[in-house]
């Protein structure tokens, strides 16, 4: 094991032994949700750059993005409803909320990235993106490579245009105003609140 003076001994605090605790080992609260956070705000950024905000990919991940953060909102704001009423300090509260958020995050997000995975390969196969670029193709296969290339990416923009992707980003967006509805009314329901986010995995602290 080496000289034990030479270890960093409040490593599991992160240096912070006064105001930091590490009960079971694990990642603090409070670092687990910035680091899912910072994962987060990364593949958004990424998308909309490659992509586009208007494509499938960009309105999976904005919506996506905005679903996760109603979400775990939700648990946060029942969690402080829930301290309250037992009768915590401040202190407390923060904690119960920063915990109770962690434990609820994994499920939040696993759950939207399946959801939004079945929405985009839905759009996708239900537009017949692949079947009908392809069978245009090869109907253009006399053409040069140059012509094919832009036809290629001209089907590939009126499929982002087309109606039914239109109708589908839609309906995505449609959720989304659900989702943080929902959360506003937990503001001022308390019951509604604990309703919605046992549905997300809450359970309280």
């Amino acid at each position: 094991m080496g000289d034990i003076q030479n270890l960093n001994m409040y490593a599991y605090c992160a240096n912070n032994p006064v105001m930091n605790v590490d009960e079971n080992g694990y990642l603090p609260s409070w670092l687990k949700i910035a680091l899912i956070a910072i994962a987060v705000i990364t593949v958004v950024a990424v998308t909309i750059a490659t992509c586009g905000a208007t494509s499938i990919a960009g309105t999976v991940v904005i919506t996506g993005a905005i679903n996760i953060v109603a979400q775990t909102a939700t648990v946060a704001i029942a969690q402080r409803n829930y301290s309250k009423s037992e009768g915590d300090n401040s202190d407390e509260i923060r904690e119960d909320v920063f915990d109770a958020v962690a434990d609820s995050i994994d499920e939040i997000v696993l759950k939207t990235a399946w959801k939004k995975g079945t929405f985009a390969s839905g759009t996708w196969a239900a537009t017949s993106l692949v079947p009908s670029i392809s069978a245009s193709i090869q109907t253009a296969a006399i053409a040069d490579a140059s012509f094919i290339s832009t036809f290629v990416k001209g089907g590939i923009v009126a499929y982002t245009k087309s109606p039914a992707v239109s109708l589908a980003q839609g309906f995505a967006y449609g959720f989304s105003a659900y989702y943080v509805s929902s959360t506003i009314l937990c503001f001022f329901d308390e019951g509604y609140a604990y309703s919605q986010a046992e549905q997300y995995g809450w359970n309280p602290r």
